[in-house]
């Protein structure tokens, strides 16, 4: 529990503001996010249409949706996740809950980084494992630090 929590702490402190919503059919993780953030932020949702409407009409700061290691339908899954990202333009979190740490060879793994998803984080609780990605448009892409268009035809700075 403590090294989820420290998780949480990391990728969204306490103190951030605007309303979370947690989309988990199966609250497992649902006591542990309400419990770490104040109450009258969380939104809990358990259905796909609710999700549509909340993410469109509230100002929703940051989404959780966890998708959990005995999901029936995956693909759909994924593929809603793939069209909600664009509604929540701030941050948009996936935790994938698996009964073995092998992430990669999990189709979810190759999908969510597909879709612009960026892993940050995992941990084990209570013979779980918990994988965290992160969609956020702002910071989607980022620049390397060869592709520097000040300095390419500055000579001065070519033997740096």
């Amino acid at each position: 529990m403590k090294q989820l929590e420290k998780i949480f702490n990391s990728i969204l402190p306490k103190e951030e503001t605007g309303k979370i919503l947690i989309f988990d059919r199966t609250k497992i993780l649902i006591n542990i996010l309400t419990n770490f953030f104040n109450k009258a932020k969380v939104i809990h949702i358990r259905n796909n249409k609710k999700l549509s409407e909340f993410s469109i009409k509230e100002e929703i700061k940051n989404v959780f949706f966890i998708l959990h290691y005995n999901e029936k339908h995956l693909q759909k899954e994924i593929k809603f996740i793939a069209e909600q990202r664009l509604y929540c333009p701030d941050n948009f979190f996936v935790i994938r809950c698996l009964e073995n740490d092998n992430k990669v060879n999990d189709p979810c793994y190759k999908s969510l980084i597909s879709l612009g998803f960026k892993f940050i984080n995992d941990c084990k609780s209570n013979s779980v494992f918990y994988f965290f990605y992160k969609y956020n448009i702002s910071n989607y892409k980022t620049i390397p630090e060869w592709l520097n268009s000040d300095n390419w035809a500055n000579p001065q700075l070519w033997e740096k």
